[in-house]
């Protein structure tokens, strides 16, 4: 309004003046610029504003914001394999930018335009193991700019070891949880130690407890850095509790060796930097929903434990966490595996927002839903997920189970003894309603109704999955756990077999032993490829090696493959022969081979290959399903099934063992 004042003159910034608003009109009746003092143009002393001989004349003087943000507290945070996210404080609302770049020429840019005093910027894309130059800028509303000095991080190295620990093929050691032991307890313990707590039910000691005298609850003072939980015997007590821990100062929680730590109740751990090891439960139906949940967290590792749960419900579950480690645990009994109807009680369900999540070297038995079960609203809810070298066995529904996510990889896994019930088909591994970039590496799959299936989407929007390196045989539809069920049909699409794809866009078939098994690969989707490359299949028993749509097939690569003589092709409603697929389809069959694999001892599941073998040094090169998965990951998982190197001649052998 000001400047309308002075003749519609915009006011001068950092100009001093006087005025005076008359009763009769808005008009300013004196304004002397003073240069010299403030803007610098001169120090002659008839330049200096003068004021004005009436005393109701008022100063004021108007100075642009020429100040840039004060930036503070600049951290980089979850600085992970790919990504890094970097955050910053400003003193007052301004944008958000990053520079960064491999080298101190930085060259990449990302740029966050809205207006904040708290900054976070995601950086997605980063090569493992490398050295980042970054710098932050932030722009306030005068355009102001400040910029930091050029900084660095360094994203991790793909650690596939941790001491003499090996992850399983394909999987990155976690950074947390594997190695980490409780220090050791005072000795003698005949009173109460600073960071030290004795927990049995109905203790009374109303300090840290010890054995002698132990104290009844976990306390709000053993929540925090360095404290050791020391718990004895059954536990009666339901938990919730948000730890304090630090990465060189973790909390833990073990069992006393006086009498095995037994959870009753329903336990939830939250915070941060969390040990448990060695602590079992046994959950009784009146437990009030007895289950460990590992919620709201961050680097926790559940370790070395026996859980059983109850008949209605339980589970060790996990949800809104990063960098959980479930590792070396026996899961079972969760639910009531002979029910008639659907509990759907899993050993291990996984909710929204987890990632970095690894589930390694474990047992998951008898539970009434799936082994394991991922369980997103959408495909970046769940992301990160490694389930690695578990023994998944006689669940209800699948050994593992996988909705909405992304990144999952699931290696060197056994699934055996799956059935099919009215709501589920006896899968091995399942998957539904569209997750993406999930790669089954290196698994064994056997005994079960179905091996692998890839359910319908239903909007999901995944379309790449991954079958490479896996063992599938004895695969057939026996239905006693479902008496309604309908009969073999082998003519349909839909019907089960060692891999069926229902789902998806692009299917990667890749090394893999197929051995028999009702049917090999069946598949009513009408869309996208199917790879199936430098396989060995055969003794199919009751179906067509492959039923797929006229789509599919005609779309398919099917290319050096050693797919024993018996079985049959199916393309819409017309059936091939085996010399039919050499033929007929010019883009397909590039190295057929229908010999006899000679495999050492089939009848008791060994099939690694004889010396004499046609499938040795008989496959194409390393296909590029390989290459995708380390720039990914940073990981080789140019393997066979044992872990060994491929090739180990001069080309690569078909199936899944060199």
């Amino acid at each position: 309004m000001l400047g309308m004042l002075l003749d519609k003159k915009p006011i001068m910034i950092n100009t001093t003046f006087y005025y005076k608003i008359k009763p009769s009109a808005y008009t300013a009746r004196y304004v002397i610029l003073c240069c010299a003092i403030l803007a610098g143009c001169g120090s002659d002393s008839s330049q200096k504003a003068t004021p004005p001989p009436s005393e109701d004349f008022i100063e004021q003087t108007y100075q642009n914001d020429v100040t840039p943000p004060l930036i503070t507290n600049l951290i980089v945070t979850n600085a992970n394999i790919n990504s890094a996210t970097i955050s910053w404080t400003t003193d007052e609302v301004a944008s958000s930018r990053i520079e960064y770049g491999i080298s101190p020429s930085l060259g990449a840019t990302d740029t966050n335009t809205a207006h904040l005093t708290q900054h976070s910027v995601t950086l997605t894309g980063l090569l493992t193991g490398t050295q980042y130059h970054y710098q932050i800028y932030s722009t306030d509303n005068s355009n102001n700019e400040r910029a930091s000095s050029i900084l660095t991080f360094t994203t991790p190295s793909v650690g596939t070891t941790v001491g003499t620990w090996v992850a399983p093929i394909g999987i990155p050691a976690p950074s947390f949880g594997i190695a980490e032991t409780a220090p050791t307890l005072p000795s003698p313990w005949s009173a109460n130690e600073a960071n030290f707590y004795y927990i049995k039910s109905g203790g009374t000691n109303s300090g840290n407890g010890y054995p002698g005298h132990p104290r009844g609850n976990v306390p709000g003072a053993a929540q925090n850095a360095g404290s050791v939980i020391v718990i004895e015997g059954e536990y009666q007590n339901a938990e919730n509790n948000t730890f304090s821990g630090t990465i060189d100062e973790p909390v833990y929680i073990i069992s006393s060796t006086i009498s095995q730590a037994i959870l009753k109740k329903k336990w939830v751990i939250k915070g941060s930097y969390v040990v448990m090891d060695g602590v079992n439960s046994a959950w009784d139906n009146a437990s009030s929903n007895g289950k460990l949940l590992v919620s709201t967290a961050n680097h926790i590792a559940i370790k070395n434990g026996d859980f059983r749960g109850d008949s209605t419900t339980g589970g060790v579950n996990v949800s809104d966490a990063d960098n959980v480690v479930l590792f070396n645990n026996v899961i079972h009994d969760h639910g009531d595996v002979n029910t008639l109807i659907d509990q759907d009680v899993h050993g291990t369900s996984v909710g929204d927002n987890t990632s970095y999540l690894w589930i390694l070297d474990s047992e998951y038995y008898h539970n009434s839903g799936n082994g394991i079960q991922l369980n997103g609203n959408n495909n970046d809810s769940i992301h990160h997920a490694y389930i690695g070298r578990n023994n998944l066995h006689e669940n209800v529904q699948a050994g593992f189970g996988l909705k909405k996510a992304r990144d999952i990889i699931i290696s060197q896994n056994q699934s055996w003894g799956a059935r099919e019930r009215p709501w589920s088909g006896g899968n091995g591994f399942g998957q539904q309603y569209g997750p993406d970039y999930v790669w089954y590496l290196f698994n064994h799959v056997y005994d079960n109704e179905e091996g692998f299936r890839i359910s319908s989407d239903s909007g999901g929007t995944g379309t790449e999955h991954f079958f490479i390196g896996n063992l599938i045989h004895n695969i057939h539809k026996v239905s006693t756990h479902n008496p309604g069920a309908s009969a073999y049909n082998p003519e349909n699409a839909w019907e089960k077999s060692a891999i069926s794809v229902w789902g998806g866009l692009n299917t990667y078939v890749i090394n893999n032993t197929i051995w028999d098994v009702d049917g090999v690969i069946y598949s009513p989707r009408g869309r996208g490829e199917i790879f199936v490359e430098n396989n060995i299949i055969g003794n199919v028993t009751r179906g067509h090696t492959f039923n797929l749509t006229s789509t599919m097939l005609s779309d398919a690569t099917i290319d050096y493959n050693l797919i024993a003589p018996n079985g049959s092709y199916k393309q819409g409603n017309t059936t091939y022969t085996y010399s039919d697929l050499a033929t007929s389809f010019n883009h397909q069959a590039n190295g057929f081979d229908s010999s006899t694999p000679l495999f050492v001892n089939p009848a008791i599941g060994d099939f690694h290959l004889q010396a004499s073998s046609p499938a040795i040094a008989a496959a194409s090169i390393s296909h590029y399903a390989y290459t995708t998965f380390i720039n990914l990951y940073g990981i080789d998982i140019e393997k066979d099934l044992d872990g060994n190197d491929r090739p180990q001649a001069s080309q690569w052998s078909m199936g899944a063992y060199e």
